[in-house]
């Protein structure tokens, strides 16, 4: 999803007429503050938000996603591929487009958006040992796909806890 604007809503905009009736009339001032708070919202709101588990199961493999939210929606169609390259490296691949229900211009049918993540807002891990210590980071962004890597507090590429052996939960958010 790309950032948006007034001018994307059609703003600003005018009455042509007073509003006569404000339980079915909205003035052009009223509807352009809401749109602008719409736009500014897709500006600073995290687009992605998507955590899953790691794997001791040797790459090329897919990875468990065990929880995802986009702007664009929550169900299967957005849930992105994650796959284990190697030893801690995995990749997240979301769709390159979604489909919005509205349509530009509000006539009937549906638009299809690109999506354009920028960077991450977000990044962690959850493990069943407190005493994990274990460092994720995002080594590269592109418009719909996010690699990152998993190390052990040796600096060594790790894809389960140091102290408890398991694989552990990395989470993120995208902007």
């Amino acid at each position: 999803m790309n950032e948006k604007s007034l001018a994307g809503y059609g703003g600003p905009h005018s009455d042509a007429t007073p509003v006569e009736n404000s339980e079915t009339d909205v003035s052009a001032y009223y509807y352009d503050l809401k749109a602008e708070d719409v736009a500014q919202g897709t500006h600073v709101l995290s687009r992605v938000g998507l955590q899953f588990e790691t794997t001791a199961t040797a790459g090329p493999t897919p990875a468990t996603v065990d929880n995802h939210d986009t702007l664009w929606g929550s169900g299967v169609g957005q849930v992105p591929t994650v796959s284990k390259t190697a030893t801690g490296r995995y990749t997240a691949t979301w769709s390159t487009t979604f489909t919005r229900t509205i349509p530009e211009g509000g006539a009937g049918g549906s638009t299809t958006e690109t999506l354009s993540l920028k960077r991450p807002i977000g990044l962690g891990f959850i493990s069943t040992d407190p005493a994990d210590d274990i460092e994720v980071r995002v080594l590269t962004v592109s418009a719909n796909e996010v690699t990152f890597a998993t190390y052990s507090p040796r600096g060594t590429l790790a894809d389960v806890g140091d102290n408890s052996g398991n694989p552990f939960k990395v989470w993120a958010n995208f902007r």
